[in-house]
């Protein structure tokens, strides 16, 4: 950990804010996977699950349409009306034949398919070459025996088949469905975890770079309220940081030294020059002793003088 506190002021908020960034990032690449993952899954139930059951769905719709159309042919008494009927056939064994064909690669096994495709061929060649061309021969007699026994089993197995393979296309769809919810889900909780570690380690950046960089300071900033105060006792801790919080705080070391060691002059000075002062008082006491020594002597010579003087006269 030195060596982030040996960095210069500007060396740590680019790795601090770098180390955000990249967090961010992560954050940012963990949502976006995510996305596309269930992008990824929504797209292969609606290509894979969902065409196949909706694939099956047509083809039992127009299964349906099939035997409808031949019962009404059977039941028709106008030729035109037949026309119609054979044309409604022949478009829904198109579109019989385009879903099959569109089944193949998709999640049904071969095998199932080929066996769905063997029997709905069966249904259309009977079609084809016995129960139409009776209608129009107009053995409907025939054509309803063969519709109500042979034709009908081969129906509602191909039938039976193609339900039972919807269902199974169905379940997957389903399955699929709630795939991609727990995928949905395990997403939001993934970003949410790394979202809350992203917020831990941004708070756990600000109260580092609190204690590195703004709590040095203020103790610098107490250490210079004492020292206003007139208290020179602070004592800055020692600081070996090679940053401008280690530099700020050896200077400030170095001139609360240095403040200390001018007071001490100071002091050393005001005693020196007490002691100076103290001796010319004592000298200028020992010159008024002596000149008031002198006055007395200059006032007895006098009054002497004075005494001589008086005595001459007489």
């Amino acid at each position: 950990m030195h060596w982030f506190l040996d960095l210069r002021m500007r060396g740590k908020l680019f790795v601090s804010f770098g180390l955000m960034i990249v967090l961010q990032a992560l954050l940012g690449m963990g949502a976006y996977q995510s996305i596309v993952a269930v992008q990824e899954m929504h797209k292969a139930m609606y290509e894979r699950e969902f065409a196949v059951a909706l694939n099956l769905l047509t083809l039992r719709s127009n299964l349906n349409g099939v035997r409808a159309s031949l019962l009404h042919m059977m039941v028709a008494s106008r030729g035109e009306d037949m026309e119609a009927f054979h044309r409604d056939i022949k478009e829904r064994t198109q579109k019989i034949d385009a879903a099959l064909k569109t089944l193949h690669g998709g999640t049904i096994g071969p095998a199932r398919l080929d066996e769905l495709q063997s029997r709905t061929d069966a249904l259309k060649e009977m079609g084809n070459s016995q129960l139409i061309p009776w209608l129009y021969e107009g053995k409907s007699e025939d054509a309803k025996k063969l519709m109500q026994g042979t034709a009908l089993d081969r129906f509602r197995e191909a039938r039976g088949l193609a339900d039972e393979l919807g269902d199974e296309a169905e379940a997957r769809a389903e399955a699929s469905v709630h795939a991609s919810a727990q995928k949905a889900d395990q997403s939001v909780k993934d970003l949410a975890g790394v979202g809350g570690v992203s917020l831990l380690a941004g708070l756990a950046l600000a109260l580092f770079l609190s204690n590195v960089i703004a709590n040095p300071l203020n103790e610098v900033a107490a250490a210079g309220e004492r020292i206003v105060a007139r208290d020179l006792t602070v004592a800055p801790p020692i600081d070996n940081r090679k940053d401008e919080i280690g530099t700020l705080r050896r200077v400030f070391r170095k001139m609360v030294e240095s403040l200390r060691g001018t007071l001490g002059e100071i002091r050393e000075g005001a005693s020196a020059l007490a002691a100076a002062v103290g001796e010319i008082l004592a000298t200028t006491t020992q010159l008024a002793a002596g000149a008031a020594e002198t006055a007395t002597a200059v006032s007895e010579t006098t009054a002497t003088v004075e005494e001589v003087k008086q005595t001459a006269q007489v």
